[in-house]
């Protein structure tokens, strides 16, 4: 039997499970979206350094309106049409004590917020589909993005600093704003935690709200897959470049 398992037949031991460092990897499993950052920042990076580097041009022109027409039209109307559906049609979907929190009138109050993609700054209270505050964020990146893009390719040494200045502000801003305002790092020391239940879920929903959503505090893990496929384009330059000396 796995040693930290041992205690789960016995409900008093839960918590002590709960806290188990194997554990935390499952616990805090939130942050896993990271991932799909790092992915997001990587793929339309790549995207754009490819077409840099196939062009014949000295200075390819960086397609600006179709970068940023294309991206929203390809996104707003699916994500409108499943918040309208969530605001009129669901409530009438189920039943139950807590089902008619689907009919959510912040929905018909801030509906805009989502639109505008900056639902990510408002508090949890007021966010129409929660959840959608991954959207915000990765909208957000995608229109600084070029600022990266374009000094990486043509200016390497400002690209690298500007990423190396933005990284150092992201963890900077987490820093400061989980010292400020004692927010908790995670699910961790959970025992500890929840003998004070209701202090423990205001200084998480303070976190969610001050840390967890907003995309100076997220941009991390979008950076290094704009890093990564420079990185990867690059080599496959050398790499065709060698080749051809070969050859």
């Amino acid at each position: 039997m796995i040693p930290f398992l041992s205690g789960y037949g016995n409900s008093a031991e839960t918590i002590t499970l709960i806290d188990h460092w194997l554990f935390q990897v499952i616990l805090n499993g939130f942050y896993s979206v990271d991932s799909f950052f790092l992915l997001s920042g990587f793929l339309v990076s790549y995207v754009i350094f490819k077409m840099f580097a196939k062009s014949n041009e000295d200075k390819v022109q960086f397609p600006w309106l179709s970068f940023y027409i294309h991206r929203y039209i390809r996104l707003t109307p699916v994500y409108m049409i499943v918040l309208g559906f969530y605001t009129t049609l669901m409530a009438y979907l189920g039943s139950g004590p807590l089902w008619n929190l689907k009919d959510d009138p912040k929905c018909i109050a801030n509906w805009w917020w989502n639109a505008l993609y900056i639902n990510n700054f408002q508090s949890a209270a007021d966010q129409c589909m929660g959840w959608a505050w991954y959207l915000a964020n990765d909208m957000q990146f995608y229109v600084i993005s070029p600022l990266f893009l374009i000094t990486l390719w043509w200016v390497p040494k400002i690209g690298f600093s500007l990423l190396a200045f933005a990284f150092i502000a992201n963890f900077s801003s987490i820093f400061a704003l989980t010292y400020v305002y004692n927010l908790i790092p995670g699910f961790g020391n959970i025992a500890e935690q929840v003998q004070n239940l209701t202090v423990f879920l205001d200084r998480w929903t303070n976190k969610f709200n001050k840390v967890y959503v907003r995309p100076y505090t997220r941009i991390g893990p979008y950076l290094v897959g704009i890093a990564l496929a420079y990185i990867i384009i690059k080599r496959k330059e050398k790499n065709s470049l060698k080749l051809s000396l070969v050859s």
